[in-house]
């Protein structure tokens, strides 16, 4: 059964990647039209992220081509009924070091397969990166992990930016190659010392002295995710820069779960063009709740602007103890430190004052007194409508 609740929509399926995958599928892509199906699709491993991460830059326009996972050796016979529903106008892009035989099927299908297989996902990355014209502007992640990695799936279907990897402590020579041979102006690094060593950004700029090369990072993968959707090079307009407090919405992504967020990268494309923010399966870390309270309006009342967040998988992926911790913090109120103010309003009555209504509602005077500007304690009335900031502790 679906979890849902008023400032989040759970995106649910079993916590199978395929059905995950054709569920995003469905609900981006309604193909009863022209107007609404893909004018591609993309088939890659369920098991290889190395293969899948960099091909979110295909989901960009003019491919608008949702990401369908299978298994390497053969066609599902759920995905296959999915692309027969889809019948994607152009290509069926394969990807990674998918068997013959997902060729053979792609065919049988009257469809029209295009190759980027290989079985070097440093390769394929370079080999997508030509397909999409040889673009000026690229990011770099690790190779050997995905949990950072995967974050620059939401920028590339966002816009297109191809994704091209290095290892932890040194450059892949054919990455190198590409740096140096074409004409790339911007590179962004996403990932922290975890993922990526701080020699990277030097060897990088010791390749091409006149590139333009910034570092997105935290001190963990959360971090990192708030800080990418936070980034905003005016140059360039590359970055989510989501800084403001005004209403945006949001995908929330299980860090341990790649296929997952890489099949989600397709919200970032279409409909709300989310960018993604990193928690855990049964809760919400700091850094998220911080960024959240950053950028909520606050306004306390029940109009525009909100927040609203897609919670992504079923609980098995995010429980919905997560999902309502979500909740509450995507709704308009305001904080004072760890106290979550929910603003009420209040009619005064016969014999209320404002120690009273502060012994109430357990709060103190000064706080009421915050959240009534004007409010003096001889002159109060009857009938006098004020704001009781009601609160709760959440640790």
């Amino acid at each position: 059964m679906e979890k849902q609740s008023i400032f989040t929509t759970r995106i649910d399926s079993t916590v199978d990647p395929i059905e995950f995958s054709i569920t995003l599928s469905n609900l981006i892509y309604h193909s009863t039209k022209s107007g609404n199906r893909p004018n591609s699709v993309i088939l890659a491993d369920k098991e290889n992220y190395k293969f899948t991460i960099p091909s979110a830059a295909l989901i960009h326009y003019p491919h608008n081509a949702p990401i369908l996972l299978t298994n390497r050796n053969n066609l599902d016979d759920k995905v296959e009924k999915e692309l027969k529903r889809l019948s994607p106008s152009n290509s069926v892009f394969l990807v990674g070091d998918l068997s013959k035989n997902i060729e053979k099927s792609i065919n049988g299908l009257g469809l029209k397969p295009y190759s980027f297989i290989s079985n070097d996902p440093i390769d394929n990355a370079i080999n997508i990166y030509n397909f999409l014209n040889k673009p000026m502007e690229v990011i770099i992640v690790s190779i050997d992990s995905f949990e950072e990695s995967m974050l620059s799936c939401s920028w590339a279907a966002h816009m297109g930016t191809p994704i091209i990897f290095t290892n932890k402590t040194e450059i892949p020579p054919k990455t190198v190659d590409l740096i140096r041979q074409n004409n790339i102006t911007s590179v962004y690094v996403i990932g922290g010392r975890n993922s990526i060593s701080f020699d990277i950004v030097k060897a990088i700029k010791d390749i091409k002295s006149s590139i333009n090369v910034q570092r997105i990072q935290g001190n963990n993968s959360h971090e990192t995710s708030v800080n990418f959707v936070k980034f905003h090079d005016v140059s360039t307009m590359f970055g989510w820069g989501y800084r403001q407090k005004q209403g945006y919405a949001l995908s929330f992504c299980n860090k341990d779960n790649w296929q997952h967020t890489v099949c989600a990268s397709l919200l970032s494309h279409t409909g709300k063009h989310t960018p993604m923010l990193l928690i855990n399966k049964d809760s919400v870390p700091k850094e998220v709740k911080t960024y959240i309270d950053s950028i909520n309006p606050s306004t306390g009342m029940s109009k525009p602007p909100f927040l609203h967040g897609y919670i992504i998988g079923g609980t098995d992926v995010i429980s919905y103890k997560a999902q309502l911790e979500l909740d509450s913090y995507l709704k308009n109120t305001a904080w004072f430190g760890n106290k979550k103010i929910e603003k009420m309003s209040y009619k005064m009555k016969n014999g209320d004052s404002i120690q009273s209504l502060a012994n109430l509602y357990n709060i103190t005077e000064q706080e009421l007194m915050q959240f009534n500007s004007g409010l003096v304690h001889n002159m109060i009335h009857p009938g006098q409508t004020i704001t009781i900031p009601v609160t709760m502790d959440l640790q």
